[in-house]
C-alpha cells in the first residue's frame, strides 16, 4: 500500500512539473474599465494572466493598466472563442505608454494620456489553439512579444469598431501559480467554458450524469459490495462520484474542443488531468467498502484522498470538503468508540 501511494504521489508531482511547460495562465476576475481612470490594474504583468472579457458596445475601448521598467518584456496574446471563427469580430489592441512612438492615427474615442505614445495592433491572423490545461478551444488573433522603452505606467486598450463580442487577453510569460490560484482553477474553468458560449447545464452534465448513475448503482448494489447504508458513507460516495465526474468532465470538454479545432500535443495533458480525479474517485469508493469506520487507517486514507482531490481539481471543491468532513467525523467516532470500550473493560 505504501509503495503504491508513493508511486501515486510521484506521478502527481511529475504532472505538476509537466504543467509548468503548458499554457498555464492564471484567470483574473474583474471588469476592464471604460476609461483610463477606471482601467483594470494588472498587478504583475510579467506573470502569466488571462482575462476573459467581452466588449459590450462597438467602438467602446476597454482599458487595462500596469507598471513596467525599462527593457521589461511585454507578452500579449489576444484570443477569441472558437465559435467566432466565421464572424467579422476582430478587435484591435493598443499599447499606450511613455517612450512609444505613435503608429497609425488613433480613433477619436481612444484616450491617450499626456506624455504617452501608442501603437495599434490590428493585423489579425487566425491560429487555432487547443489548450489542454482547461481544456478549451480558441483562435489566437494577435501575438505580441516586445519590450517597453521606459519605466512608467502603461495601458492596454481593446476595441472593435463594428462588433461587440467576447475576447480573452493573455498577458505575461512567467507561468507560476500560488496555492490558492491553483486550487480555484477547479471553479474558474466553469467561467471559462461559459465564456466560450457553453450552457451551464452542458458544462455540469458529466457531474450530474455520474451522480445520478452512481447513486442508482450503489442504491441497488451497495449491500453486495459491502457499502454501509448510512448518511456518512453516502456523503463519501457522493464525494467519490464527484471526483470521477471531474475526470469525465475533462474528457467531455476535450472532445467538445477537438470537434472545433485540430488536436495538438496538449491532449496528453488533458488525459493526465482526467486520469487523476478518476483514480482518486475509484480509490475513495474502494476505501468506503466494508467497515471503514472501524479503522483509523481508513479515515486517514480518506483525509489524504481529500487533500489530493483539492490539488487535482477533483470534485469542484465540494467533493474534497465532503470527504474531509467524512474522514474527520469517522475518525472522531472511531476514537470515541475505542475510548468507551476501554472504560467498560
Amino acid at each position: 500500500m505504501k509503495r503504491r501511494l508513493f508511486l501515486f504521489l510521484t506521478l502527481i508531482v511529475s504532472l505538476f512539473m509537466l504543467v509548468q511547460t503548458a499554457i498555464a495562465h492564471v484567470p483574473v476576475a474583474g471588469e476592464p474599465g471604460e476609461t483610463l481612470e477606471t482601467a483594470l490594474e494588472i498587478r504583475n504583468p510579467l506573470k502569466s494572466w488571462v482575462l476573459y472579457d467581452e466588449i459590450h458596445e462597438a467602438g467602446e475601448p476597454y482599458y487595462y493598466t500596469f507598471q513596467m521598467k525599462t527593457g521589461n518584456r511585454l507578452r500579449l496574446i489576444l484570443n477569441l472563442p472558437a465559435e467566432l471563427q466565421a464572424s467579422t469580430f476582430r478587435p484591435s489592441l493598443v499599447i499606450i505608454g511613455p517612450g512609444i512612438m505613435n503608429s497609425t492615427p488613433a480613433p477619436n474615442y481612444l484616450e491617450i494620456p499626456t506624455g504617452s505614445g501608442y501603437i495599434i495592433y490590428d493585423e489579425h491572423t487566425l491560429h487555432p489553439v487547443y489548450e489542454g490545461f482547461t481544456p478549451s478551444a480558441f483562435f489566437e488573433v494577435l501575438n505580441i512579444d516586445t519590450t517597453v522603452p521606459e519605466t512608467g505606467i502603461y495601458y492596454l486598450a481593446i476595441y472593435d469598431m463594428t462588433e461587440a463580442e467576447r475576447y480573452a487577453l493573455a498577458i505575461g510569460f512567467q507561468e507560476v501559480f500560488t496555492v490558492d490560484e491553483w486550487i480555484l482553477v477547479a471553479i474558474n474553468v466553469i467561467a471559462i467554458h461559459l465564456w466560450e458560449g457553453q450552457n451551464i447545464f452542458v458544462i455540469l452534465s458529466p457531474w450530474i450524469l455520474t451522480l445520478v448513475l452512481g447513486i442508482i448503482f450503489y442504491s441497488r448494489r451497495g449491500k453486495e459490495l459491502g457499502i454501509e447504508n448510512d448518511a456518512l458513507t453516502w456523503m463519501g460516495i457522493i464525494a467519490g462520484l464527484l471526483f470521477i465526474g471531474s475526470g469525465l468532465a475533462l474528457v467531455f470538454q476535450m472532445v467538445w474542443a477537438l470537434l472545433q479545432i485540430p488536436a495538438n500535443a496538449q491532449v496528453i495533458i488533458t488525459i493526465l488531468f482526467a486520469l487523476f480525479p478518476a483514480l482518486i474517485g475509484i480509490a475513495t469508493l474502494k476505501v468506503l467498502r466494508g467497515g471503514w469506520k472501524n479503522t483509523t487507517d481508513s479515515t486517514l486514507k480518506l483525509a489524504l484522498l481529500s487533500g489530493l482531490a483539492v490539488f487535482t481539481w477533483a470534485g469542484l471543491l465540494i467533493g474534497p470538503l465532503l470527504l474531509l468532513l467524512v474522514s474527520i467525523i469517522g475518525f472522531v467516532r472511531h476514537r470515541h468508540r475505542n475510548s468507551s470500550q476501554e472504560i467498560m473493560s
